[in-house]
Protein backbone atom coordinates (compact mmCIF):
# COMPACT_ATOMS: atom_id res chain seq x y z
CA UNK A 1 0.00 0.00 0.00
CA UNK A 2 1.72 3.46 -0.93
CA UNK A 3 2.32 5.34 1.90
CA UNK A 4 0.32 9.19 2.53
CA UNK A 5 1.95 12.19 1.72
CA UNK A 6 1.05 14.95 4.25
CA UNK A 7 2.22 18.59 4.58
CA UNK A 8 2.30 21.16 7.32
CA UNK A 9 2.06 24.56 5.88
CA UNK A 10 1.97 28.11 8.00
CA UNK A 11 2.24 31.46 8.39
CA UNK A 12 5.79 32.62 9.69
CA UNK A 13 6.02 32.30 13.72
CA UNK A 14 2.99 29.16 13.51
CA UNK A 15 4.91 26.51 15.06
CA UNK A 16 5.16 24.35 11.86
CA UNK A 17 8.62 23.14 12.93
CA UNK A 18 7.16 22.00 16.47
CA UNK A 19 4.07 20.35 15.26
CA UNK A 20 5.82 18.48 12.52
CA UNK A 21 7.92 17.10 15.44
CA UNK A 22 4.93 16.26 17.56
CA UNK A 23 3.18 14.41 14.29
CA UNK A 24 6.21 12.16 13.88
CA UNK A 25 6.79 11.51 17.67
CA UNK A 26 2.84 10.68 17.67
CA UNK A 27 3.34 8.45 14.34
CA UNK A 28 6.70 6.44 15.67
CA UNK A 29 4.86 5.51 19.03
CA UNK A 30 1.88 4.03 16.90
CA UNK A 31 4.38 1.53 15.61
CA UNK A 32 4.52 3.61 11.87
CA UNK A 33 7.65 3.81 9.71
CA UNK A 34 8.21 7.79 9.28
CA UNK A 35 9.90 9.90 6.35
CA UNK A 36 11.04 13.62 7.44
CA UNK A 37 11.04 15.99 4.18
CA UNK A 38 12.03 19.15 5.75
CA UNK A 39 12.32 22.34 3.22
CA UNK A 40 14.25 24.03 2.07
CA UNK A 41 17.15 22.02 2.60
CA UNK A 42 19.78 24.79 3.71
CA UNK A 43 22.60 22.03 3.40
CA UNK A 44 22.57 21.21 -0.51
CA UNK A 45 23.65 23.62 -3.54
CA UNK A 46 19.94 24.91 -4.28
CA UNK A 47 19.46 25.10 -0.35
CA UNK A 48 22.11 27.11 0.29
CA UNK A 49 21.37 29.49 -2.65
CA UNK A 50 17.53 30.02 -0.83
CA UNK A 51 19.85 30.49 2.23
CA UNK A 52 21.57 33.44 0.79
CA UNK A 53 18.52 34.96 -0.98
CA UNK A 54 16.89 34.69 2.23
CA UNK A 55 19.92 36.39 3.72
CA UNK A 56 19.30 39.53 1.67
CA UNK A 57 22.63 38.66 -0.47
CA UNK A 58 20.57 39.50 -3.85
CA UNK A 59 18.25 42.16 -2.28
CA UNK A 60 15.51 43.11 -0.40
CA UNK A 61 11.86 40.74 -1.12
CA UNK A 62 10.60 43.48 -3.51
CA UNK A 63 13.92 43.41 -5.59
CA UNK A 64 14.14 39.58 -7.02
CA UNK A 65 11.64 38.06 -9.16
CA UNK A 66 9.22 35.64 -7.82
CA UNK A 67 9.81 33.45 -11.04
CA UNK A 68 13.89 33.27 -10.44
CA UNK A 69 13.62 33.15 -6.39
CA UNK A 70 10.82 29.85 -7.21
CA UNK A 71 13.09 28.02 -9.25
CA UNK A 72 15.82 27.55 -6.66
CA UNK A 73 13.46 26.65 -4.20
CA UNK A 74 12.07 24.57 -6.64
CA UNK A 75 15.65 22.82 -7.42
CA UNK A 76 15.61 22.14 -3.98
CA UNK A 77 12.30 20.16 -4.44
CA UNK A 78 13.22 18.58 -7.18
CA UNK A 79 16.77 16.81 -4.75
CA UNK A 80 14.16 15.22 -2.51
CA UNK A 81 11.60 13.60 -5.03
CA UNK A 82 13.35 10.39 -5.37
CA UNK A 83 13.44 9.94 -1.38
CA UNK A 84 10.09 11.03 -1.06
CA UNK A 85 8.79 8.11 -3.77
CA UNK A 86 10.82 5.59 -2.06
CA UNK A 87 9.31 6.10 0.93
CA UNK A 88 5.57 6.24 -0.25
CA UNK A 89 6.32 3.00 -2.38
CA UNK A 90 7.61 1.34 0.89
CA UNK A 91 3.99 2.16 2.45
CA UNK A 92 5.87 4.83 4.92
CA UNK A 93 4.20 8.33 5.96
CA UNK A 94 6.16 11.61 4.44
CA UNK A 95 5.85 14.22 6.44
CA UNK A 96 7.09 17.65 5.19
CA UNK A 97 7.65 20.82 6.96
CA UNK A 98 6.83 23.16 4.05
CA UNK A 99 6.23 22.09 0.59
CA UNK A 100 5.36 24.08 -2.77
CA UNK A 101 2.12 26.19 -0.39
CA UNK A 102 4.54 27.91 1.05
CA UNK A 103 6.75 29.10 -1.86
CA UNK A 104 3.57 29.78 -4.10
CA UNK A 105 2.27 32.32 -0.97
CA UNK A 106 5.52 33.80 -0.43
CA UNK A 107 6.31 34.54 -3.59
CA UNK A 108 2.93 35.39 -4.96
CA UNK A 109 2.72 38.27 -2.55
CA UNK A 110 5.27 39.89 -4.08
CA UNK A 111 3.30 40.29 -7.48
CA UNK A 112 0.60 42.75 -8.43
CA UNK A 113 -2.52 41.10 -7.33
CA UNK A 114 -3.57 40.77 -11.18
CA UNK A 115 -0.54 38.79 -11.97
CA UNK A 116 -0.45 36.32 -8.98
CA UNK A 117 -3.02 33.66 -10.61
CA UNK A 118 -0.28 33.79 -13.74
CA UNK A 119 2.22 33.27 -11.71
CA UNK A 120 0.81 30.30 -9.51
CA UNK A 121 -0.63 28.18 -12.11
CA UNK A 122 2.73 28.67 -13.73
CA UNK A 123 5.07 27.21 -10.62
CA UNK A 124 2.52 24.31 -10.51
CA UNK A 125 3.61 23.79 -13.70
CA UNK A 126 7.05 24.01 -12.84
CA UNK A 127 7.03 22.03 -9.31
CA UNK A 128 4.39 19.09 -10.45
CA UNK A 129 4.49 18.65 -14.60
CA UNK A 130 8.37 19.60 -15.27
CA UNK A 131 9.67 18.84 -12.43
CA UNK A 132 7.14 15.94 -11.44
CA UNK A 133 7.66 16.00 -7.77
CA UNK A 134 5.07 13.70 -5.78
CA UNK A 135 1.56 15.46 -5.20
CA UNK A 136 0.57 16.03 -1.83
CA UNK A 137 -2.16 14.04 0.02
CA UNK A 138 -2.77 16.97 2.40
CA UNK A 139 -1.88 20.65 3.54
CA UNK A 140 -2.29 21.02 7.08
CA UNK A 141 -1.98 24.95 6.56
CA UNK A 142 -1.74 26.95 10.30
CA UNK A 143 -2.86 30.31 10.87
CA UNK A 144 -1.58 32.60 12.66
CA UNK A 145 -2.56 36.43 11.84
CA UNK A 146 0.43 38.40 10.68
CA UNK A 147 0.07 40.62 13.80
CA UNK A 148 0.87 38.35 16.19
CA UNK A 149 3.51 36.35 14.19
CA UNK A 150 6.95 38.63 14.46
CA UNK A 151 7.20 38.29 18.32
CA UNK A 152 7.05 34.60 17.62
CA UNK A 153 9.52 35.27 14.98
CA UNK A 154 12.10 36.39 17.42
CA UNK A 155 11.46 33.70 19.61
CA UNK A 156 12.69 31.10 17.14
CA UNK A 157 15.86 29.25 17.39
CA UNK A 158 19.23 30.51 15.59
CA UNK A 159 19.15 29.53 12.08
CA UNK A 160 22.13 28.13 9.81
CA UNK A 161 21.40 30.65 6.92
CA UNK A 162 21.37 33.72 8.66
CA UNK A 163 22.89 35.32 11.87
CA UNK A 164 20.60 37.79 11.31
CA UNK A 165 17.12 37.72 14.14
CA UNK A 166 14.66 37.97 10.81
CA UNK A 167 15.34 36.73 7.54
CA UNK A 168 14.09 39.32 4.59
CA UNK A 169 10.70 37.70 4.58
CA UNK A 170 9.93 38.02 7.87
CA UNK A 171 11.75 41.54 8.40
CA UNK A 172 9.36 43.30 6.04
CA UNK A 173 5.51 43.14 7.40
CA UNK A 174 4.21 44.33 4.37
CA UNK A 175 5.21 41.53 2.54
CA UNK A 176 4.11 39.25 5.78
CA UNK A 177 0.49 40.77 5.38
CA UNK A 178 0.51 40.53 1.38
CA UNK A 179 1.82 36.31 1.86
CA UNK A 180 -1.14 35.97 4.56
CA UNK A 181 -3.91 37.00 2.57
CA UNK A 182 -2.11 34.41 -0.33
CA UNK A 183 -1.84 31.87 2.10
CA UNK A 184 -5.89 31.74 3.15
CA UNK A 185 -6.76 32.76 -0.89
CA UNK A 186 -4.71 29.50 -1.60
CA UNK A 187 -6.36 27.51 0.78
CA UNK A 188 -9.99 28.55 0.09
CA UNK A 189 -8.61 27.92 -3.90
CA UNK A 190 -7.35 23.76 -3.45
CA UNK A 191 -9.52 21.29 -1.95
CA UNK A 192 -6.83 19.59 -0.52
CA UNK A 193 -5.65 22.27 2.21
CA UNK A 194 -7.35 22.16 5.98
CA UNK A 195 -7.12 25.24 7.70
CA UNK A 196 -6.40 25.11 11.15
CA UNK A 197 -6.60 28.50 13.17
CA UNK A 198 -4.19 28.38 16.09
CA UNK A 199 -5.82 31.80 18.09
CA UNK A 200 -8.26 31.05 20.16
CA UNK A 201 -11.84 32.71 20.57
CA UNK A 202 -10.21 35.23 23.23
CA UNK A 203 -7.55 36.36 20.33
CA UNK A 204 -5.30 34.05 22.29
CA UNK A 205 -2.55 31.99 20.95
CA UNK A 206 -3.10 28.09 21.30
CA UNK A 207 -1.35 25.92 23.39
CA UNK A 208 1.12 23.55 21.43
CA UNK A 209 -0.85 20.71 22.51
CA UNK A 210 -3.93 21.61 21.80
CA UNK A 211 -3.00 22.68 18.31
CA UNK A 212 -1.30 19.17 17.78
CA UNK A 213 -4.62 17.69 19.04
CA UNK A 214 -6.74 18.94 16.19
CA UNK A 215 -3.85 18.04 13.55
CA UNK A 216 -4.19 14.26 15.03
CA UNK A 217 -7.98 14.46 15.02
CA UNK A 218 -8.02 15.91 11.90
CA UNK A 219 -5.80 13.07 9.69
CA UNK A 220 -7.48 10.45 11.37
CA UNK A 221 -10.79 12.07 10.17
CA UNK A 222 -9.49 12.45 7.14
CA UNK A 223 -8.50 8.44 7.34
CA UNK A 224 -4.56 9.64 6.72
CA UNK A 225 -3.29 8.06 9.97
Amino acid sequence: MKGKFIVIEGTDGSGKGTQVKLLIDHLKKKKKKVFLADFPRYETFFGKMVGRYLNGEFGDVKQASPYLVSLTYAMDRAGAKNDIEKHLKMGHHVIANRYTFSNMAHQSANLPPKERKKYIKWNEELEYVANGIPKEDLIVFLHVPTKFTQDLVDKKEKRNYTSKKRDIHEANKDHLFEAEKQYLWLSKHYSHVRRLNCINKKGELRTIEDIHQEIIALLQNEKLI
